[in-house]
């Protein structure tokens, strides 16, 4: 509420109380319930936003008799006991739920229909699998989209379709659409936001294309707001649930994982106890760190490999590298030769931050995403910020060449800016490096790792060696190949969609803004064998389990249209 009163007015006018009354009249600011968190609280939702929810539904309620059912019932009937058949050959047997889910896709009429299932529920290399097939068989084009660029890959090598993030095709790079003959498929809808699934349903109307969401609401939510894919499924979507778990091999897991997702945290920390892994309780900080450090260097390399390390948040994404790096170093699987690179860190601005003069600081980098004859702005090039005027909302951005170029964010580029702050880090042979960032030229994507296998300190590069087996030389001092960070730890947000044998978590208590019902719920069901759990307090972290669901809301959500009563009160 601070900032947003900040931003439009000044420091006098924040001392009166009527000042929010003004900003709620000028933008249509109307009053929602807050989270279960927040209890107590007023929320706020913009005219806007309401909008914006409402024409999403109001797409998804026209269509639902749109199309013809993609298979009759007998064809549907032959589809699916071929693919369970094939699944058998190799050993996996199909779930009653993916059964029905798949029926009911092949048999639905809507043009956006959805699967609800749990994580390990096998609903892509089953149903979305099997539907994908049958709608290439009936001359479709299939189109594997995805909020991230790894997850919208993992989908499209599943069902042996083109990868796309949902936001090239919201931009127009998906190249010629045939006019009703498509289907979307777009995992992990959970994570889209309001803004961008109104956009992509429209334009799925557009095409007259069916559109598939895969996704799971128990898991986590989008960064911008909205929860879309709940709040569809809430109004009415045709949506297939999957809830038999079948990825986790070790029972006591797969009991972990289903009594976090009925709420009971206690209950899954007793079935961790009993042979899905341990729980480490220690208050002290730097001890607990250490302890994980430790435990991740004593794995072998192969077992490291099938490991997956997670923390909530950046800081301490980075404080757990920094444990690791140097157990490694110590024990040798990081050598002795290394090099000091300056990586670039995405800063993740918001729209609204992006747009504003303020959010920048010296020495930080910008690109842009499209450039501006008018604004003397290149696409892709880097500049860097050499000073702002927050008053005049103008940011002095440095070219290359050392010219300087004002720039005003709200009146152009602000939405087409990334903001990157330059970080100093080490590596050395046998490093693990994320890509942060997409370059397609290369073959390189945001979230995959690779492998340091030499050091060029001549160049300023290091030599790696990637996922699938490629060696390049990154030379460090050209920007491209500066959008890299330590991969020995990621975010649990980061995570989702992963899976892995073992899973090692850090999850402190107090962290009431990243650590709830959501997280670890998703940490936990990454692991197909044992997780360990690392906390300050297994007590408060139990208890704190209780109270945060998680649960994000919309605009259209509990909105009261009571304003002076709520004002009143």
């Amino acid at each position: 509420m601070t900032t947003a009163l900040s931003a439009h007015f000044s420091a006098a006018e924040l001392e009166q109380t009527a000042a929010i009354g003004r900003i709620e009249h000028a933008q249509d600011l109307k009053i929602r319930a807050a989270p279960r968190m927040a209890k107590g609280t007023i929320g706020y939702a913009t005219r806007e936003g309401v909008e914006t929810e409402e024409h999403m539904l109001d797409l998804e309620r026209r269509g639902r008799r749109q199309f013809a059912p993609l298979l009759g019932r007998i064809h549907a009937a032959r589809t699916i006991a071929a693919a369970e058949l094939a699944a058998t050959d190799h050993g996996h047997a199909w779930t009653d739920s993916q059964r029905e889910a798949t029926r009911g896709l092949l048999l639905s009429p809507a043009s956006v229909t959805a699967i609800q299932g749990h994580a390990g529920t096998a609903k892509t290399t089953t149903v979305i699998a099997t539907y994908a097939r049958a709608a290439r068989e009936q001359g479709l084009t299939v189109r594997a989209l995805a909020p991230t660029a790894t997850a919208a890959e993992l989908l499209g090598q599943a069902i042996d379709a083109e990868p796309l993030t949902v936001a090239r095709m919201l931009l127009g790079q998906a190249g010629d659409i045939e006019r009703g003959r498509e289907a979307w498929i777009v995992d992990e809808a959970s994570m889209l936001s309001a803004r961008d699934s109104e956009a992509l349903l429209s334009q799925a109307r557009e095409a007259d294309a069916r559109v598939i969401l895969v996704g799971d609401v128990r898991q986590l939510g989008s960064v911008e707001a909205g929860r879309a894919f709940g709040q569809l499924q809430e109004h009415g979507m045709g949506t297939h649930v999957l809830d038999q778990i079948v990825r986790q091999t070790n029972t006591h897991t797969r009991e972990a994982v289903e009594a976090i997702l009925a709420g009971e945290a206690a209950r899954a920390f007793e079935a961790i106890d009993r042979g899905g892994g341990r729980i480490v309780d220690q208050e002290d900080d730097a001890l607990r760190y250490a302890a994980i450090a430790r435990d991740y260097a004593r794995l072998s390399p192969a077992d490291r490999e099938r490991t997956l390390v997670l923390d909530p948040t950046r800081e301490g994404r980075q404080r757990l590298t920094d444990a690791i790096r140097a157990e490694l170093v110590r024990d040798g699987t990081l050598g002795a030769e290394a090099i000091v690179a300056t990586t670039l860190e995405p800063l993740g601005l918001t729209r609204a931050e992006a747009s504003d003069a303020a959010s920048y600081a010296p020495g930080q980098i910008v690109t842009f995403r499209r450039g501006s004859r008018e604004q003397r702005l290149s696409r892709g090039r880097a500049y860097r910020v050499e000073s702002i005027d927050a008053d005049m909302g103008t940011v002095s951005l440095a070219t290359p060449q050392g010219k300087s170029v004002a720039w005003s964010p709200a009146r152009w580029g602000g939405d087409q800016a990334e903001a990157f702050v330059e970080v100093e880090q080490e590596l050395r042979t046998g490093d693990r490096i994320q890509f942060t960032r997409n370059n397609r030229r290369a073959g390189r994507l945001n979230g995959h790792t690779a492998s340091v296998v030499g050091i060029d300190p001549q160049r300023s590069g290091i030599i790696i060696e990637r996922e699938d087996g490629k060696q390049e030389t990154l030379d460090l001092s050209r920007l491209a190949d500066r959008h890299i960070r330590p991969g020995w730890v990621r975010t649990i947000h980061s995570a989702q969609g992963a899976t892995a044998d073992r899973v090692m978590a850090h999850l402190e208590s107090f962290r009431a803004n990243t650590v709830d019902a959501p997280a670890v719920y998703v940490a936990i069901s990454r692991a197909r064998d044992a997780v360990a759990l690392y906390t300050d307090s297994r007590a408060s972290l139990t208890e704190a389990l209780g109270l945060r669901d998680g649960a994000q809301i919309g605009a259209i959500d509990e909105v009261r249209q009571e304003m002076a009563v709520a004002f009143a009160t």
